[in-house]
């Protein structure tokens, strides 16, 4: 599997359209690569630039890499981004994202999750644990898809 994305925004100063102004791009590129139904990994690599118009302008690289297991109804992934300046005020640090997923489908239109880590920030600087959370999801279209139970 290979993506490639591509966004930008706008900035409107004072909320006026008539004022919009450039305001950031990004491209991303993910590869991704599955061996059975229970691995797979994806390579990311994106650049942004923000505040295009003003002095504050800044871009910046990000490499990452994500893998991820399933099994049964439990799966566990990992992810590590770095960040690096390429120009602007940002800070100079090479910066790094690192964090771990646990998911857990209770059915198949329920499933928990979830996750670990630190946010970017320099190296130097990392805290224990910046990043946590968890969530569910459920898959309401497809529970009122499915066919009712037939009376007996």
């Amino acid at each position: 599997m290979l993506d490639l994305a591509a966004a930008t925004y706008l900035a409107l100063p004072d909320n006026r359209f008539n004022d919009a102004e450039p305001g950031g791009v990004g491209a991303w590129l993910t590869a991704g690569y599955v061996w059975t139904s229970h691995e797979s990994v994806l390579v990311l690599a994106r650049y942004i630039a923000r505040e295009l118009e003003t002095d504050a302008s800044s871009s910046a690289l990000h490499l990452g890499l994500k893998g991820h297991y399933a099994w049964n109804r439990f799966a566990a992934g990992a992810e590590g981004i770095g960040r690096v300046a390429v120009s602007g005020e940002e800070d100079d640090d090479f910066q790094l994202k690192l964090d771990v997923t646990l998911e857990y489908a209770v059915s198949d239109d329920l499933v928990f999750s979830a996750t670990l880590g630190r946010d970017y920030a320099p190296v130097k600087d990392w805290p224990l644990l910046a990043i946590g959370g968890l969530k569910w999801s459920t898959d309401f279209a497809s529970a009122r898809t499915k066919e009712p139970p037939s009376p007996q």
